[in-house]
């Protein structure tokens, strides 16, 4: 019988099915054939079955598929929107004598903010500082810089109030956190065992006479005792070498003699490191990142820089140059921050990350505060114009004009021209020794007293008292014990090298070329020649003293110096400007309607003159040799002979042969000198006489006699070849 309807029907229950396969349906499986698998991506391929990477062109501008000049765009909008510091038009007024109060503060953060607010006014030309209404500024910074020089000295790497004061609260301070006190705590205990230490002194006095009464007299005596203690101690650990006194005096010969040698690194050797150094971002030794005391000791060395920066922008403002040297503290930082680099210079950048870049930035900025001061500056010692001198050497084409040949026991001299892309301070280096070694007492007898001082070498015993062994006279200068130890240390190695390296300094500038074309940068140059050329003859004229000197001078290098004088002098003296001369006689006739500035017959004129001044000064020099430093015979031949055997040229070419030794000139320079109707007359007229003074010098008839513009020569009046005279005199 069929169930109701309204029942559902029943199945039989089945067993539920194992959500793993079983062995017989692995085996099903295994035995089926494998259904290939479909890639999700359809590669291309190549012939030989490699795939082929799809490519597209980049445009210009783009690195690894990024616009670089877009990236650059919205870095610099970011920069632009979130500045590290405010930018100048940002300042808004700023008061002067607030930023010299922050300076006098000593708090780390006043004076971090006033040195960049001072960096970003003094490098801004259009808002000069005028020190004349502020001096106290420039006063802060000479001692805020003389501080932070001494600490970098004592190597101190901490705060500025640990730096000003010594003893002043922080000292306790230590980067270490056993104690588990946070810094606000280490700083409040610091401060109050500082305040509880220094207790007051009441001194009783008298109303009328202000002198110490009984019990007094006694914590008077002793207060004083303790101070002349203290202030012993400080002069001690903080010696200043400008104020050093007799106490001071030994243990700085001491020092000075325990180093090895002292100097500065000469320009390309610091080019060439500080390259490497940001190349390779190799940091130096023993410093740990992430350390209380590693952050002070760079925001040391960042101010100090900061500090010399600051007076450099200033010095570049004329009116503000008098006030920078005739202030003390500047003019000691400026003085004992030259010598600390010289003499300590492991002590200033040893512990820097970038020690090299550092270095090389503070002495650009010496050079050039030299270069801006030097004709303010009084040197005050003779230790200081040996470092003085010693810097603006450094800056000089080359580190040493002396060459090794191919016997390794001879030198020879090669005088190398200096390269403007290259050498960007000797401007600066020039500047700084045309202006000081021009000045009158006492630098100029320092200067002499040691280009002439040789005491590695014969002659020591007579010049250790005194310039050239004469103590007699008004500008003698007395050598002491600390300037004889200091160029003991410099490593010299031939006799009067650094006078021979200063005229290898100045003669640089001076283009060797053969003139066919005048150059535009000779004009560029004027000035730094004018310049030059100006130390070289007063090097020559009131320091130098030794004539074999001055003959290896003429004859360095086959007499290139000597043949690059003489064209020159031959090339740039022969330059006439008619208009310009036509406009010089229409002013001189009607002075009253020329008030403009007139053009320069021959732009060149003073390079000339003193191109031919050196050239017969240094062979002046170079004749006084003969006949005692060459010990040959006199020959017998008269002057007569020059017209009696054979052609008077050959006679006188084969009778100035050693023409080089002293750098004569050839016949035919003088007779071509004399054929240009537009040639300088002095040229003309000292060409003559240094002719006549070689031929005398050549017949050993003795050491030429001065040259004096009155005495006229054997030819007054010589005739061109378009029947022009030329006055000779």
């Amino acid at each position: 019988m069929p169930p109701p309807s309204g029942t559902p029907k029943v199945r039989k229950s089945q067993p539920p099915q194992s959500a793993t396969p079983t062995l017989s349906q692995q085996q099903s499986a295994a035995q089926g054939p494998a259904l290939p698998s479909k890639p999700l991506l359809r590669l291309p391929k190549d012939e030989s079955g490699k795939y082929i990477p799809k490519r597209r062109k980049l445009e210009n501008g783009y690195k690894g598929g990024n616009n670089i000049y877009e990236l650059n765009r919205f870095g610099a909008d970011i920069d632009s929107l979130v500045p590290d510091f405010p930018l100048f038009q940002e300042l808004g007024s700023i008061e002067i004598s607030a930023l010299i109060m922050a300076l006098k503060s000593l708090i780390p953060g006043e004076v971090r903010q006033a040195l960049d607010k001072l960096a970003l006014l003094s490098s801004n030309p259009s808002v000069p500082i005028m020190l004349s209404d502020c001096p106290e500024l420039i006063t802060a910074l000479g001692e805020l810089g003389l501080d932070l020089l001494n600490s970098l000295k004592a190597n101190r790497m901490s705060n500025t109030v640990d730096v000003m004061t010594g003893d002043a609260p922080g000292d306790e301070l230590k980067d270490d956190e056993e104690d588990g006190k946070d810094l606000v705590t280490k700083i409040f205990e610091a401060y109050r065992s500082w305040d509880e230490s220094n207790e007051e002194v009441v001194v009783q006095v008298d109303d009328i006479t202000g002198e110490p009464m009984g019990e007094a007299l006694e914590i008077q005596a002793a207060s004083d005792a303790l101070n002349k203690v203290i202030g012993e101690k400080l002069l001690d650990e903080n010696d200043i070498p400008i104020r050093s006194n007799k106490n001071t005096s030994s243990s700085l010969e001491d020092e000075y003699s325990a180093k090895t040698t002292i100097g500065f690194q000469h320009y390309d050797a610091l080019f060439e490191r500080s390259k490497d150094e940001i190349e390779n971002l190799n940091p130096q030794a023993g410093i740990n990142k992430g350390k209380l005391q590693t952050f002070w000791q760079e925001a040391l060395v960042d101010r100090f820089l900061c500090v010399c920066l600051i007076i450099r922008n200033l010095s570049f403002t004329e009116h503000n140059q008098p006030v920078i040297v005739n202030d003390e503290a500047a003019l000691n930082f400026l003085l004992s921050t030259t010598r600390a680099l010289a003499l300590d210079s492991e002590k200033l950048f040893n512990k820097s990350f970038s020690a090299m870049r550092r270095w090389f930035s503070l002495q650009k900025d010496l050079i050039t505060l030299y270069g801006n001061l030097g004709l303010y500056i009084k040197i005050p010692s003779l230790v200081d114009a040996l470092v003085i001198l010693l810097l603006i050497l450094s800056f000089s084409p080359e580190e040493s004009p002396y060459h090794k040949t191919a016997n390794d026991n001879e030198f020879e001299l090669d005088f190398l021209e200096y390269d403007p892309t290259k050498h960007r301070y000797l401007g600066c280096a020039i500047d700084a020794i045309a202006k000081m070694i021009t000045r009158d007492k006492p630098n100029k007898q320092f200067f002499k007293a040691i280009f002439n001082y040789n005491s590695s070498y014969d002659g020591a015993a007579s010049n250790s008292n005194s310039t050239g062994g004469n103590n007699d006279g008004p500008d003698s200068v007395v050598i002491d014990k600390k300037f004889q130890v200091l160029h003991s240390k410099l490593g010299l190695t031939h006799p009067y090298e650094l006078l021979t390296r200063t005229f290898a300094l100045t003669i640089a500038a001076l283009p060797r070329i053969d003139y066919k074309v005048i150059p535009k940068a000779l004009e560029l140059r004027r000035a730094l020649l004018q310049q030059s050329l100006l130390v070289t003859e007063l090097i020559i004229v009131d320091i130098l003293e030794d004539p074999g000197l001055a003959a290896d001078w003429a004859s360095a290098s086959n007499g290139v110096i000597t043949n690059t004088l003489l064209r020159t002098a031959f090339v740039l003296g022969a330059i006439y400007n008619p208009a310009a001369a036509a406009a010089a006689a229409a002013a001189a006739a009607h002075p009253q309607h020329h008030h403009q500035q007139q053009i320069e017959i021959n732009p060149f004129e003073r390079i000339t003159v003193r191109c031919i001044n050196i050239l017969t000064l240094l062979g002046e020099k170079a004749m006084l040799l003969n006949p005692a430093g060459e010990k040959q015979n006199p020959p017998q031949t008269k002057p007569d002979a020059l017209t009696s055997s054979g052609s008077q040229k050959q006679l006188l070419n084969r009778l100035l042969a050693p023409r080089a030794s002293v750098g004569l000139p050839d016949v035919e320079n003088v007779l071509s000198a004399l054929l240009i109707s537009t040639m300088n007359q002095t040229v003309v007229k000292k060409l003559c006489w240094f002719l006549e003074a070689g031929y005398n010098y050549v017949l050993s008839t003795g050491p030429p006699a001065a040259y004096a513009t009155s005495s006229p020569l054997p030819s007054q009046v010589k005739k061109t070849a378009n029947g022009a005279t030329v006055n000779t005199d």
